[in-house]
């Protein structure tokens, strides 16, 4: 699964609207988990394989980001942040558009550049109309793109990190933890933190609403289990070179 979210009508998206949260399994239903996943009515559910591979693009997850974070914006205004040409920028943001992501905008009073803006929330992808190899690799692609992009942001702040203010250079966290969990106790705990993430969504929280000092800011969770380590110590010994 892959977590990510105004819906608009698309044949790509399916929007859960007056539905019911997903019932805990029973442990005669292996593969479901027993914790509830709550659908969430601002959350795009994509069902389309084709719009999985259309995200699955570091540059598009980035200009996506930008237009769900930061308002409507231009093509040159996206190819900023992504790091590509106006041109690419463009051609890039049709391609989301073909898949209802995102879509034109009211102008500004000048007519020389398109305004792109989000039509979604946010995503999840998951209940695919199709499944297999080529499905499972759509979905990979996907995940490494979205590891690219949030690699790039945080080597980049890095990089900027002597020139920012103290307070942020205090403020901003980097850490790993390691936790003994089982997959339903994982589900839920990530379920638990995006809650707590949730009234500081800069899609949700506007600029009125936050503090004259707040700025846009990456959170980034990625919670996976290691290699499994029993296998590992049953694994036969590779002979030394």
């Amino acid at each position: 699964m892959v977590n990510y979210a105004w819906p608009l009508s698309s044949p790509t998206l399916r929007y859960p609207l007056n539905s019911q949260p997903d019932q805990p399994g029973q442990p005669d239903q292996p593969g479901r988990p027993a914790w509830s996943r709550p659908l969430d009515e601002d959350r795009a559910y994509i069902t389309n394989p084709h719009a999985i591979r259309t995200l699955a693009h570091p540059s598009r997850l980035t200009m996506l980001r930008r237009l769900q974070a930061d308002g409507p914006a231009t093509a040159t205004e996206c190819a900023r942040i992504a790091g590509v040409t106006p041109s690419a920028a463009s051609y890039h943001l049709r391609q989301l558009a073909r898949y209802g992501f995102v879509g034109p905008a009211p102008g500004r009073g000048d007519r020389r550049e398109r305004i792109w803006q989000s039509l979604i929330r946010g995503y999840r992808i998951d209940e695919v109309e199709t499944s297999g190899p080529a499905q499972l690799e759509a979905e990979i692609q996907l995940q490494h793109a979205m590891a690219d992009g949030s690699d790039d942001l945080l080597r980049r702040w890095i990089q900027r990190l002597p020139h920012e203010p103290l307070e942020w250079q205090a403020a901003a966290m980097i850490g790993t933890k390691t936790i003994r969990v089982n997959a339903d106790e994982l589900g839920s705990l990530f379920e638990r933190i995006a809650e707590l993430i949730q009234p500081y969504l800069a899609n949700r929280r506007s600029t009125a609403q936050a503090p004259t000092d707040a700025r846009l800011v990456h959170v980034d969770l990625r919670m996976f289990p290691w290699e499994d380590t029993a296998a590992l110590r049953l694994a036969p010994e590779q002979p030394e070179n």
